[in-house]
C-alpha cells in the first residue's frame, strides 16, 4: 500500500472532491507549480469548483477568461464570473469586478460601480477600520 506522500497532484487515481482543494489544484496547473503548467487541466479543475459554488474557483476562471489562459478571452464571462465570487464575498473578485467596471471591461464603463465594489473590497480588508467616506 502506498503512504500518502508516495501520491503525485497529477497521478490519475487521485480524485479531488473538495471545492477548496479542486480550486487549489487548479492554481497549481494554471501556475506550473508542482507539476507541469496545465492550462487546460487548470480550466477543468476550476470549472468543477464553480459548480461547487467556490468563490475562489469563480475568480480564477474568471482570470483566465479575462487573460485568455486556455480559453478564447472573454471579459463579458470575466465579469460574470467576478460578479458571483463577489456576492459570495471574495474580496479579490470585488476588486476585479471594480476593475472591469472602471475600464469597461466585458461591462460598459461605470465608475459608480467601480467605486462601489472598490470601497467594500477596502471594507472588507480593514474590517471595521474603514472609515465612511
Amino acid at each position: 500500500m502506498k503512504r500518502q506522500s508516495d501520491w503525485r497532484i497529477d497521478d490519475p487515481r487521485v480524485r479531488v472532491r473538495h471545492r477548496a482543494a479542486k480550486q487549489g489544484l487548479g492554481r497549481a496547473y494554471l501556475n506550473g507549480t508542482g507539476v507541469s503548467q496545465d492550462y487546460a487541466e487548470a480550466l477543468a479543475l476550476f470549472k468543477q469548483a464553480v459548480e461547487k459554488k467556490s468563490a475562489r474557483g469563480e475568480n480564477e476562471l474568471g482570470m483566465m477568461y479575462e487573460r485568455g489562459q486556455g480559453v478564447t478571452s472573454n471579459p463579458i464571462e470575466a465579469t460574470k464570473l467576478f460578479r458571483l465570487a463577489a456576492d459570495q464575498g471574495n474580496v479579490t473578485a470585488m476588486s476585479n469586478l471594480a476593475s472591469s467596471y472602471f475600464n469597461g471591461r466585458g461591462v460598459p464603463v461605470d465608475y459608480q460601480r467601480s467605486y462601489f465594489w472598490y470601497n467594500i473590497a477596502a471594507a472588507r480588508l480593514n474590517g471595521a477600520q474603514q472609515a465612511p467616506v
